[in-house]
């Protein structure tokens, strides 16, 4: 059972994270001026990009079939630690021949990243990577406070790493992403340690004795939801990589941090659906409160619209100065994302974890299709304005398909699951009550 406790104390770890996160940003953007700011958000995109291209779905795989109770906990933790040996031995031979074979000159030349940014990038993915992949087995376990005390600390570990960085070392993009990939390094350092102290968490099956069998069958589902994930990345962050080749490293710089400012707006909705993946397949599930949750958050997404468009332009301008005004422009354009996103959010969360991945599969392929496709078309002629309004399209597309899939799998109408009900401020009421301890 989904309860009231866990929703508010996983809400309540996200933004601290999400604060630390954008405290984190928001110290890059005063430590670099705006072209080597971009050059940073290039290696958050190769991070992210070498994070979601590596994990191959075994990590809401792992999640899975834990919670699911289709494998023991620790045939999926012998799964994990063969698979990502695997994969820092085919990183490190495709690293060097990428390198001898002129592949990350050609990308230097046309994209604009540096060489040096590529390879502390693909090497923050993998750390990030193989931390996640140990919250995936404790979110599976249902230890959601150990999970939500990691995630602060992966964001706060960078923060202060960068931070103390900072005074000692000459302010480049390179020195900063070499400090935020020590950071998550210390981070994975601290998940191992509780991991490994903890004791043996619930959850799972008898062990197999069979190492391929269990790989075999998560990658069966993973493949699916790693696939969804990785197509709806490329629909939302590869308009950076457009970006990049069209324009200026700094126009790259100013539209990934409205979309870091957009991703905080939505730290509500990730938290619910981080917390109904592993639930949704137990029997006493309640999709009701599920429901509920999903309108009130698009009740928060539609005022925080309304402040996006009225206390952009000063906000960034209190926190990253002047030079980045092109921030807000974008942020305002970006703000119906904040309406359309909450619900995938949600419900493609739910969606997978109750073993229907393919509708957050097929919201992906087709946004990214028609995303890529509008994308070369709008940004040579409006470039930050015309990527802004292609991730509104896309989001529009992925919320449309997965509350098609959501109503096809449970049988209601998108009325049902969106318009507004009485049960919604009963909800409210509710939360009110546990946060203030009646």
């Amino acid at each position: 059972m989904l309860s009231a406790r866990y929703i508010l104390s996983t809400t309540g770890s996200t933004v601290i994270g999400g604060g630390l996160q954008l405290a984190l940003t928001v110290l890059a953007a005063r430590l670099l001026v705006p072209e080597q700011n971009g050059h940073y958000a290039q290696f958050i995109l190769i991070f992210n990009l070498a994070f979601i291209g590596l994990n191959f779905g075994l990590g809401p795989a792992s999640t899975f079939f834990i919670a699911s109770g289709r494998a023991s906990v620790r045939d999926v933790r012998r799964v994990n630690v063969a698979v990502l040996i695997g994969l820092a031995i085919l990183l490190g031979g495709l690293s060097s021949l990428a390198y001898w074979m002129g592949f990350v000159q050609i990308i230097e030349l046309t994209l604009k990243i540096p060489a040096a940014l590529l390879y502390i990038g693909t090497a923050a993915g993998f750390v990030f990577l193989s931390f996640s992949q140990i919250l995936a087995i404790l979110m599976g376990s249902h230890r959601y406070d150990t999970v939500n005390a990691l995630n602060v600390a992966r964001a706060a570990l960078p923060l202060i790493v960068v931070a103390g960085w900072a005074l000692v070392d000459v302010h480049s993009a390179a020195s900063i992403s070499v400090a935020h990939a020590v950071g998550l390094a210390l981070a994975l350092v601290v998940s191992i340690k509780v991991m490994k102290t903890s004791s043996a968490p619930g959850g799972g099956i008898a062990e197999s004795g069979s190492l391929t069998v269990v790989l075999r069958n998560m990658l069966g589902y993973g493949a699916l939801v790693y696939f969804s994930n990785l197509l709806h990345y490329l629909a939302m962050r590869g308009l950076l990589l457009v970006l990049s080749y069209y324009s200026a490293p700094e126009s790259v710089g100013f539209l990934s941090l409205a979309l870091l400012l957009l991703e905080v707006t939505l730290l509500l909705p990730s938290a619910i659906g981080q917390l109904v993946f592993p639930q949704a397949s137990s029997k006493d599930f309640d999709r009701a409160a599920i429901e509920v949750a999903l309108r009130l958050n698009l009740y928060v997404g539609l005022s925080l619209v309304v402040l996006i468009v009225l206390l952009a332009a000063p906000l960034v301008s209190l926190l990253m100065g002047a030079s980045y005004a092109p921030v807000a422009h974008a942020l305002i354009h970006l703000a119906p994302s904040v309406v359309l996103l909450a619900i995938p959010r949600i419900l493609s969360q739910l969606l997978s974890g109750q073993g229907h991945p393919r509708y957050p599969l097929f919201a992906a392929a087709v946004s990214l299709l028609l995303g890529v496709a509008l994308a070369v078309w709008a940004i040579p002629q409006w470039g930050v304005v015309g990527a802004a309004w292609v991730t509104n399209l896309v989001s529009a597309i992925t919320a449309i398909i997965t509350v098609i899939g959501y109503c096809r799998v449970h049988h209601v109408t998108a009325s049902e699951v969106l318009l507004p009900r009485r049960q919604d401020w009963a909800g409210v009421r509710r939360l009110v009550a546990l946060r203030m301890g009646r």
